[in-house]
């Protein structure tokens, strides 16, 4: 159940009480610019890239959504032709989900029917369709896909490959976008780490770690003492350890990720081995989408 005491405004006072900084109110979250509190702006201004660094540390449960991927290269439209429910078309400039398995007739007759769903300019998905074909790689990631607005980072796939994330530009498409690349033409579902800001959703040692990392930021600001900043980072650590290993005991175990960082220090050098799609032995990537 959601926990109504778990607020920014709490978050933000932790993080004053571990650094002895004067008390923040609601209208230091609210109007940072006209507060008398001096490390209101000051944090304000890092808020959103503080919460975005923990989110990045590790898939919390709180925080993974699942969607449909949608392809930004998906084939043409075609006339008496039998299409299944999740099927991806390009229709006049634009692509269209099928909602209802037929055969097609008349694009416009299949329209008024509700067997199809335009994908374009949805509020939660930045969709644009490929105009030219992508170059091709020797990773095979040529598969474009659309990310939702909300995205982070990638964390599970419904089918094995690999990805790399890229903004794609014209002429290939429209407006510059981040796309995600896959190898594999037959994903089709991504769980993936969203920005979650409803703090009422975190987990208690999640929002400590949060509130020791933003401590640690208010140091500079505050007292501008380099070892009480340290000594804020070493406890995030600590902190932080702490939060994924009770956040882990709301799921499954999870395929260890391993890589080329990883295998570099376990081979004791710079260099991985038997990383990528040429040395299959050692996994590369995210669960899901690596071997």
């Amino acid at each position: 159940m959601p926990n109504v005491l778990f607020t920014q405004l709490g978050i933000w006072n932790d993080a004053a009480y571990k650094v002895g900084s004067k008390r923040f109110v609601a209208g230091d979250i609210s109007a940072p610019a006209s507060s008398n509190n001096p490390a209101a702006l000051y944090l304000s201004d890092l808020w959103p890239f503080i919460v975005q660094e923990i989110l990045e540390e590790h898939p919390w449960s709180f925080a993974v959504n699942t969607v449909p991927l949608v392809p930004l290269n998906p084939p043409a439209w075609l006339t008496s032709t039998s299409y299944s429910v999740g099927a991806y078309v390009l229709q006049g400039g634009a692509i269209y989900v099928c909602l209802v398995a037929h055969t097609s007739n008349v694009f416009a007759t299949d329209i008024a029917a509700g067997d199809w769903a335009v994908q374009n300019d949805q509020s939660n998905v930045n969709i644009a369709p490929l105009l030219l074909p992508l170059p091709a790689m020797n990773d095979g990631c040529v598969n474009p896909y659309a990310l939702p607005l909300d995205f982070v980072k990638p964390y599970l796939f419904s089918a094995p490959g690999f990805y790399r994330l890229e903004v794609i530009k014209p002429p290939y498409i429209a407006v510059a976008k981040q796309v995600m690349l896959i190898n594999n033409p037959n994903v089709a579902v991504m769980k993936y780490v969203f920005n979650q800001t409803d703090y009422t959703q975190w987990a208690a040692k999640t929002c400590n770690a949060l509130s020791t990392r933003a401590a640690q930021k208010l140091c500079f600001k505050i007292s501008e003492a380099a070892q009480y900043a340290a000594a804020m980072i070493k406890q995030y650590d600590t902190d932080l350890i702490s939060a994924i290993s009770n956040d882990s005991n709301n799921t499954s175990a999870d395929e260890a990720i391993a890589d080329g960082w990883f295998i570099a220090r376990l081979n004791g050098s710079t260099g991985a081995v038997g990383v990528g799609p040429d040395n299959n032995n050692v996994g590369w990537g995210i669960p899901g989408l690596g071997f």
